[in-house]
């Protein structure tokens, strides 16, 4: 029991954390936009030794590329999807499995947050309508 990562994550911006990155159930968790600070619940298994099954989600992660303001502050972002092949290790994933993955993860999870991830992995702060 890994107790609520929602309340912790957030706890720790509010203590003072520009980004949260969270990791532990070896799969990729959803991102979230939290009073301006960058949320990865998890990222997954990037790159594991033999012991670690890298089929379906588990062999899927994503390279973060972030700009943060002088003040930690989410300014914008991409996701790199890689893949694990073995015996290669992570590669870049020309089907974008954990871009899919992320958006779907996200829109269920936070379906009124502000974070927008589009089909190519731009992150942005979604627009008001």
């Amino acid at each position: 029991d890994r107790g609520n990562v929602v309340e912790f994550a957030r706890a720790m911006v509010d203590a003072g954390a520009d980004l949260v990155i969270g990791h532990g159930p070896h799969v990729v968790r959803p991102l979230e936009l939290y009073h301006d600070r960058l949320i990865a619940y998890s990222l997954g298994n990037f790159a594991t030794y033999y012991g670690i099954s890298v089929e379906g989600i588990r062999g899927i992660a994503p390279i973060l590329l972030l700009t943060l303001d002088d003040e930690g502050r989410f300014v914008s972002g991409k996701v790199e999807a890689t893949t694990q092949i073995r015996p290669a290790g992570p590669s870049l994933d020309p089907a974008k499995s954990v871009i899919t993955l992320l958006r779907t993860l996200t829109g269920t999870a936070f379906p009124d947050g502000i974070l927008q991830i589009g089909e190519d992995g731009t992150l942005v702060r979604r627009v008001a309508p």
